[in-house]
């Protein structure tokens, strides 16, 4: 495994490290090991712009040391990994709890103190674990797998930390021995330093993760009579994993510090998503952060949090409307999701909630599915399942009830409409322009903010700011599919010839192997990397 300057060519390049680049990797490597041995090592290439290789956003540094998984490890990991996993927690486990407890805080006592007797008991599929255990964990799996496959003569790989900023297909395609005269793609990089470079590949494979979230445009100067006009002086964050969660935490205590009116010590949250459940959870145990705020408002289309996840308190809970629906056999993809709102709107007026309900929903929705016709089944996949996933999204004790410490605080409020703009509100303060839902009044938030932090999800490929993605559709090397969030593969996983795909630019992938409207799970993106790895190993 070499970082230094790269040969003109390699059989396969990788666009971004994160945890569909680890997966799809280790698979591959795994496969090759298995297979017979080539006259010359694969030449891999994987090529990462940020500083942290194998992990991603959700894995690595970029997080906290406190973030967790937002469901159980039994449903977090691939069950292929899970003995190995639970093998490495356990063989580990003196060290890695030492280095919770020294780093995390408030929040990591919290969650030794709460989870000490799952741990004891070795009920490893109960627990929410802390995410960066398994970007460690995946770190240490590759670096062994690469380590194997060099030594053995089977595969080289080569990390380069730069961009990738641009594709271009060549005339040539990939075989052993080739060189860039033959190659699939050109492949063109842009370093810190503003130089560029270009490397051939046989094929590619794109693991970059989801694209940029949708930025927060800043609001106008203010217009106060007698004062000059300049822009409000806020903190704003409109990625609330960059640089790092820690560094965006320490940032919103600096800013609220400075204020001396507890009154106007507020915080706008953008999106009631995990990674604002995550922020509140943060927050709530960091004493001296939770105590400076004043108040926090949440605004999203739902006006919800994710459900807690809770063991099943009503097995026997009925949705008789979408039995009904089963019952009628002919319906359409409109008609199963209102349904499925009608019954879930009923549920919670008999003060049932998702999280109890969570499995016979799901199953029965996937039963409706399969009545559909092919076209009304994509139709719900493409139009509707982001709209039913938002609907049933779940999250761990641990996070949900830390957001219902802040509300009965008075520190919390949910805020149920669609966001318009930010208003310039004097010294170091926005308010927030929003339309209610469902009333569709345009009102304006009555308290300042004195920092807004941005949780609101990710740009539509369309518009998206990211220059790969924008030039790959500006080459009509990739189609965007109907949802506009992922691209157009074939079920190679192939969105042009010898560029593959895995993450969360499937989402919306519908074909006869698979349907999914998001990709963005380990354990989905492990699955898929079991498939990605027939077709880049072979030649």
């Amino acid at each position: 495994m070499s970082t230094e300057t790269p040969p003109v060519y390699y059989d396969i390049v990788i666009i971004g490290s994160g945890i569909a680049c680890t997966s799809s990797l280790r698979q591959l490597l795994d496969r090759l090991q298995k297979n017979e041995k080539p006259a010359a090592p694969l030449r891999i290439s994987v090529i990462e712009k940020d500083r942290e290789f194998w992990t991603g956003l959700p894995y690595g540094c970029r997080s906290s040391v406190n973030s967790l998984t937002i469901t159980t490890l039994g449903e977090f990991i691939h069950p292929e990994d899970k003995k190995d996993f639970i093998s490495w927690l356990e063989s580990g486990q003196i060290g890695w709890m030492e280095h919770i407890r020294r780093n995390g805080g408030a929040p990591a006592a919290a969650w030794i103190y709460n989870n000490a007797g799952i741990i004891a008991a070795h009920q490893w599929d109960e627990l929410y674990i802390p995410r960066f255990l398994y970007g460690n964990y995946l770190k240490e799996k590759i670096s062994t797998a690469i380590e194997t496959t060099g030594r053995l003569g089977i595969a080289t790989v080569q990390l380069i930390t730069a961009e990738v900023i641009d594709l271009i297909p060549e005339s040539g395609s990939p075989s052993k021995g080739a060189s860039l005269s033959n190659a699939s793609y050109k492949v063109i990089l842009e370093h810190k330093d503003g130089s560029t470079g270009t490397l051939g590949a046989g094929k590619v494979l794109l693991t970059i993760g989801s694209p940029p979230v949708k930025y927060i445009p800043a609001p106008a100067p203010g217009t106060d009579p007698g004062k000059e006009r300049r822009q409000p002086d806020y903190l704003s964050v409109n990625d609330t994993y960059a640089p790092g969660l820690e560094e965006n935490l320490k940032a919103i205590g600096t800013a609220l510090s400075a204020i001396t009116d507890r009154e106007k010590r507020n915080i706008l949250v953008m999106g009631s998503n995990a990674s604002s459940l995550e922020l509140l959870y943060m927050i709530n145990y960091r004493t001296e952060l939770r105590d400076l705020i004043n108040q926090i408002c949440v605004i999203s289309y739902s006006g919800l949090l994710p459900h807690r996840i809770t063991p099943n308190e009503h097995p026997d809970y009925h949705f008789r409307h979408l039995l009904a629906l089963k019952e009628k056999r002919i319906f359409t993809a409109d008609e199963l999701i209102t349904t499925i709102e009608q019954d879930v709107a009923i549920a919670y007026g008999k003060g049932v909630h998702i999280g109890d309900t969570y499995y016979q929903l799901s199953d029965l929705v996937v039963e409706l599915q399969g009545l559909l016709d092919w076209d009304q089944q994509k139709r719900f996949s493409n139009i509707h399942g982001m709209r039913f996933t938002k609907l049933i999204r779940r999250a761990g004790a641990e996070y949900r009830d830390a957001a219902e410490e802040l509300s009965s605080r008075g520190k919390l409020e949910m805020v149920r409409g669609k966001f318009l703009e930010l208003v310039a509100a004097g010294d170091h303060a926005v308010q927030a322009r929003y339309t209610s839902l469902p009333e569709g009044k345009t009102l304006l938030y009555p308290l300042p903010f004195a920092g807004v932090l941005n949780c609101g999800g990710f740009e539509d490929l369309p518009q998206s700011s990211s220059r790969i993605i924008s030039n790959l559709i500006a080459r009509k090397i990739c189609k965007v599919n109907s949802t506009d969030r992922g691209f157009e593969v074939n079920e190679n996983l192939e969105a042009a010839p010898n560029l593959f795909i895995n993450g969360p630019l499937l989402g919306g992938i519908f074909n006869k192997q698979l349907r999914l409207w998001h990709v963005e799970n380990a354990k989905r993106i492990h699955t898929l990397a079991l498939l990605l790895a027939e077709f880049l190993s072979n030649q």
